[in-house]
């Protein structure tokens, strides 16, 4: 398991219920994965819960159905999409011109620009390029 650190963007929790007898398998088949940063075997209606990062959503729904679903004792999962919020909710994304995708403001700081409007203003946690939202957070 590696954690991916500030290139990765979107994070599940994978909840997986496995075979009788494997669940120890299946968690150190988990940990062999480069996407897969947690795996544990809980108690509970599910045997092991995964934490996956990857670039976006689509790239988790490959890991769960291309390489964890086909770990051998894996009989179902079901997948929990995460996301981060702040004190007013989800937090603020802006367009990252450098990247040519939207990204969550890093450090976001309520502004007012030039002409009293607010404003929102941070940096892509990916490249670094200053972004600017209009409107509040």
């Amino acid at each position: 398991m590696v954690s991916l650190g500030v290139e990765m963007s979107k994070k599940a929790v994978v909840l997986i219920e496995a075979t009788v007898g494997r669940v120890r398998e299946v968690t150190a088949a988990l940990k062999e994965l480069d996407e897969v940063t947690s795996a544990d075997a809980v108690t509970g209606p599910y045997d092991v819960i995964a934490i996956v990062e990857a670039e976006d959503f689509i790239a988790i729904g490959h890991v769960v159905t291309a390489k964890i679903q086909a770990i051998s004792g894996v009989s179902r999962t079901v997948v929990c999409a995460t996301h981060k919020i702040n004190e007013e909710g989800i937090m603020p994304q802006a367009y990252c011109v450098k990247c040519r995708q939207k990204r969550e403001i890093k450090d976001p700081q309520q502004i007012t620009m030039k002409n009293n409007r607010p404003a929102v203003k941070g940096t892509c946690p990916v490249c670094g390029t200053k972004l600017v939202r209009l409107g509040k957070a």
